[in-house]
């Protein structure tokens, strides 16, 4: 996608400045929650760096311990459940973190298969919104359902569903945990950047 040159003339400006990126990121978070109606945000090197980051944190947590340890997972949940309908190249990024990917066959209507093939080591499920996987996966809210009844994180990859707007929170307030954005795309901002809400 096209940047505005509004864009790169902020990013140029800005690069005209020395900047704790601790703080950087802390600021811009917060402002980015706010702008888009979520808790919390966290800008990321692209939207796939996103998804190796949700996948970190649902298996690592807050134990640095741990998170030192990644990509190796011993010890800990390691396995994420995607919907074979939603299988892209993109999945591999939770493999990047030390994540197990588990395809389950479920179509519409079809959450109890979801439901069946969460185990002890399940750490998450993902779910791909991609428009060709729209009528032949479980619905975005028969997911949620299921990984509330099962107490497990739901991470949305929404990288290119922008517009509409509203998917900048309809996902959190429909119950996911997080969703990822390619910061490019629908967003129009530096094509190496991500976001996750």
């Amino acid at each position: 996608s096209r940047m505005p040159d509004y864009v790169a003339d902020v990013m140029r400006e800005a690069a005209e400045n020395f900047v704790e990126i601790a703080d950087l990121q802390k600021k811009a978070g917060e402002q980015i929650a706010r702008m888009t109606r979520n808790e919390a945000a966290y800008i990321t090197a692209g939207a796939s760096a996103a998804l190796t980051m949700c996948a970190a944190i649902c298996m690592a947590g807050q134990d640095l311990d741990r998170q030192k340890q990644l990509p190796d997972t011993t010890g800990m949940k390691n396995e994420f459940l995607i919907m074979t309908k939603q299988r892209t190249g993109y999945n591999r990024a939770i493999n990047i973190a030390g994540g197990k990917t588990i395809f389950v066959d479920a179509g519409p209507g079809e959450a109890d298969k979801l439901r069946e093939a969460v185990t002890d080591q399940t750490a998450a499920i993902f779910f791909f919104d991609l428009y060709h996987a729209w009528s032949t996966s479980v619905s975005f809210e028969d997911t949620v359902k299921a990984a509330k009844e099962y107490d497990l994180p739901l991470i949305v990859d929404a990288a290119a569903q922008l517009p509409p707007i509203d998917n900048l929170w309809r996902f959190t307030q429909g119950g996911a945990d997080a969703v990822c954005f390619s910061g490019g795309k629908g967003l129009r901002g530096p094509q190496g950047s991500g976001l996750v809400l």
